[in-house]
């Protein structure tokens, strides 16, 4: 599977989907900095690349234009290897099998994680307890 990183998050997270066999770069390395979230969905999605961000805003990007894959990683940006570990083995074949999805990765406070389908489609409620 493909990945880019959106600009922030942790350049560590490359190798970590490296090493588990995936093709990974960032958005800087694209030549993208500093462009707009939705100009950075589609740059993934024409790749067949998922996109991986910490950005919360993502989520309204997503309601204005749902097409493809993206994980928002929620914590602290330096957790984000540790937390890709974990989720990669679920994460990989949710992604594989839907070609338009948002899944957004976090840990509970009792350390273990938790993965949330969002689709763009949902209410207000949807939003706060989601994302």
């Amino acid at each position: 599977m493909r990945f880019v990183l959106d600009e922030d998050v942790d350049a560590r997270c490359v190798s970590v989907l490296t090493a588990a066999g995936h093709d990974a770069w960032t958005v800087p390395s694209a030549g993208l900095s500093g462009s707009s979230d939705i100009d950075v969905v589609i740059y993934a999605s024409d790749l067949d690349a998922v996109l991986l961000t910490h950005d919360r805003e993502m989520v309204t990007s997503r309601r204005a234009m749902p097409i493809g894959r993206i994980v928002r990683l929620k914590g602290p940006e330096p957790m984000a290897p540790e937390l890709l570990v974990l989720a990669l083995p679920e994460i990989v074949p949710q992604l594989a099998a839907t070609p338009n999805l948002m899944l957004v990765v976090s840990r509970t406070s009792t350390g273990h994680l938790n993965i949330k389908p969002w689709y763009g489609t949902e209410g207000e409620q949807g939003d706060a307890a989601c994302c």
